[in-house]
């Protein structure tokens, strides 16, 4: 690892700081440029935060104050990926919610620096004991981050094992804005969408720029794959066309006193725009490797 930072001097190993300032046990990659200023988690290859220096005031993820951060717990907030299944297992109520690579510490393959790009850092989880109590294959599962003027976010996943396999995926992204009431989402537009609160969760179509005026849980099968977040002094782009699926999700003010480790008035300053494969699983042949990307970015308005 130190072999790794010799021309990378802007780069710390770290242990993630609870909202005390105390030490916690998970361990961070922190990240400074002429770009950007990052930190990522190796507890499920997690970016917690990205700040480019152009909007130096203005952090890209949301990120609870009340996480406990203890290791093999979901960390609340920046943005977690769900994989290999999205929401509650299908068969098994008792299995992790959103899957097991976000509770899971990756491995540092490498990390590299172009002055043109930023930093670069991939990650790996592989088949191990801990997820094949929940998932009975042999994969290889890879995250390449480039740190820069954008946030890249790579997933790649081969299938080393003797047959076929088929997985979700979100990238569970906690974009930070100033107000929920005030944002507009465009990308959606004329895109049919699941509602997950309705009793019976009928395809519906948007037909205009979104808005957030309650608790929302949408997913959009087979959507653009181009999003804008327009919030108050700023535009927020993800750009995911290799993703079909995405999620569009506020707890509101009822669900955020439910769920324990989140602020009471924190469902007015994120949305989650979850880029990903959700519903239709991917079907994976043995020996096949499949790749999916988003980028993330900002400009003022």
């Amino acid at each position: 690892m130190n072999k790794m930072m010799n021309h990378n001097t802007n780069v710390q190993f770290k242990k993630l700081l609870n909202a005390k300032g105390e030490e916690t046990d998970l361990e961070i990659i922190e990240i400074q440029n002429a770009f950007c200023h990052a930190q990522i988690c190796l507890q499920g290859g997690q970016v917690l935060q990205y700040k480019t220096h152009k909007n130096v005031d203005s952090a890209l993820l949301w990120l609870s104050e009340q996480n406990s951060f203890v290791p093999g717990k979901a960390i609340r907030g920046g943005i977690p990926l769900c994989f290999p299944w999205f929401g509650q297992h299908a068969e098994y109520a008792d299995y992790p919610a959103h899957g097991f690579a976000r509770n899971l510490n990756w491995k540092l393959v490498s990390l590299t620096f172009d002055e043109a790009l930023g930093h670069q850092i991939i990650l790996e989880l592989t088949a191990n004991e801990q997820t094949r109590r929940y998932w009975d294959y042999a994969f290889q599962l890879q995250m390449c981050l480039t740190c820069g003027e954008e946030l890249t976010l790579v997933m790649q996943l081969s299938n080393l094992d003797q047959q076929a396999f088929s997985f979700n995926f979100a990238w569970h992204s906690y974009f930070a804005i100033a107000d929920i009431h005030a944002i507009v989402i465009d990308g959606l537009s004329q895109t049919p969408f699941i509602d997950q609160l309705r009793d019976d969760p009928a395809l519906l179509q948007e037909h205009a720029s979104t808005t957030i005026q309650q608790e929302t849980d949408r997913i959009y099968p087979k959507a653009g794959g181009h999003y804008q977040i327009s919030d108050q002094n700023r535009v927020i782009s993800i750009d995911s066309p290799s993703c079909p699926s995405v999620v569009l999700w506020n707890p509101w003010i009822e669900k955020t006193q439910r769920l324990g480790d989140v602020a009471e008035d924190a469902w007015q300053k994120f949305v989650c725009l979850e880029c990903g494969q959700i519903g239709e699983t991917v079907q994976l042949a043995v020996g096949q490797t499949i790749q999916f990307q988003q980028i993330l970015s900002t400009s003022k308005r």
